[in-house]
């Protein structure tokens, strides 16, 4: 008995999968109970595609983690699970899907969340421990005008140092045509990636804006309405209580 494919919900479980893929997959440490569940779900989701022989290599590459072969095995899985997640990404409805970056592809990353930067009405709310000067200059110009331009990332002096001169020759150059704010949260309240739009749509970043994709593979990955509900409220209540950086 055939049945249909449900793509919309394998595309989302393989992108929070891969986002969170183990550090230490590539490690020399011992294989741990979460590694396993993590390689158990990654394996189920990639069967369920079921892209020739990619499931009994996943497979494989999983049982032999452990042997001298450590890092070609997990090199296998992250291919793999991120080739799966674009055949998903292909298949899923376009309203849902994000977007996979291979490394070095800087093109493909401006066009990515340019698209999505592009939805905007109102504002658009990027929250990155990491970010850096370099969001406003490859970024921060997709941005349509009149939309406010909300920056939250962690209070590190260097970064502060880094980000507060370019925040301040953007506002003097663009001023209410391109509206930006910026704060800073205290040190590790923020974990993850995000982009929210109009704070009703939110999608999630595997790295930093900093360097995406420019030594490993990235995704972009449209949340689920309920999970993105919650991290809004999340993130929008860390924002009330940041502190503005005063350009």
């Amino acid at each position: 008995m055939y049945i249909e494919k449900d793509w919309q919900a394998i595309y989302m479980q393989l992108g929070v999968l891969s986002n969170e893929m183990p550090p230490d997959l590539f490690g020399a440490g011992p294989i741990t109970s979460e590694m396993r569940i993590w390689l158990g779900k990654a394996y189920a989701l990639i069967k369920q595609v079921g892209n020739g022989a990619d499931p009994p290599l996943f497979s494989s590459a999983s049982d032999n983690l452990s042997g001298i072969l450590r890092e070609t095995n997990a090199n296998t899985i992250a291919s793999i699970l991120f080739r799966n997640l674009a055949i998903a990404e292909s298949n899923a409805p376009a309203t849902v899907t994000g977007s996979f970056i291979p490394v070095g592809h800087q093109f493909d990353t401006y066009a990515a969340i340019g698209k999505i930067f592009s939805m905007a009405k109102n504002t658009i709310f990027i929250v990155d421990p990491y970010l850096d000067e370099q969001f406003l200059s490859k970024y921060a110009l997709s941005t349509p005008e009149g939309i406010t331009l909300k920056l939250l990332f962690s209070n590190k002096e260097d970064t502060k140092l880094k980000l507060k001169p370019a925040i301040a020759a953007w506002k003097n150059q663009y001023k209410n045509l391109r509206p930006i704010e910026a704060r800073t949260a205290p040190g590790k309240t923020l974990h993850d990636r995000a982009i929210i739009i109009d704070q009703k749509d939110a999608w999630s970043l595997t790295q930093s804006f900093a360097a995406f994709a420019s030594r490993s593979p990235a995704t972009i990955t449209k949340i689920e309405c309920d999970i993105a509900d919650m991290k809004i409220a999340a993130f929008s209540e860390i924002w009330h209580s940041a502190s503005p950086l005063n350009a």
